[in-house]
């Protein structure tokens, strides 16, 4: 099959009023039962609006992360990953179906 697609928008917090996160990295990570199957993960930019789309994705269950700032390939660290694990968002993936969330953007360490 060709997989789900999972759409959405990156929203980052300012003074209580979400707006669009343009340029942020989403990726889509899966459950820890499975996060050695590097084929599972996806990633993409959100656009000026702060939507994205991920296509191609295999059933199960995925964390959603959205950082401002990150460095290429860091979410297939699993220490990397502990640090940032509660600022995911829990979605599950249907066989060939279509996702839409929100996510928040995760700011960069200062």
């Amino acid at each position: 099959s060709n997989g789900a697609t999972l759409t959405g928008m990156v929203e980052r917090g300012s003074r209580g009023k979400p707006m669009p996160a343009s340029g942020t990295r989403v990726v889509l990570v899966p459950d820890s039962a499975r996060r050695l199957r590097r084929d599972l993960y996806k990633n993409a930019i959100a656009d000026s609006d702060g939507k994205f789309q991920l296509t191609g994705i295999a059933l199960g269950n995925y964390k959603l992360f959205a950082w401002e700032l990150v460095e290429d390939g860091a979410w297939e660290d699993s220490e990397f990953l502990k640090i940032y694990e509660a600022a995911g968002k829990t979605i599950r993936i249907s066989d060939n179906g279509r996702e839409s969330v929100n996510v928040d953007a995760i700011p960069p360490w200062n």
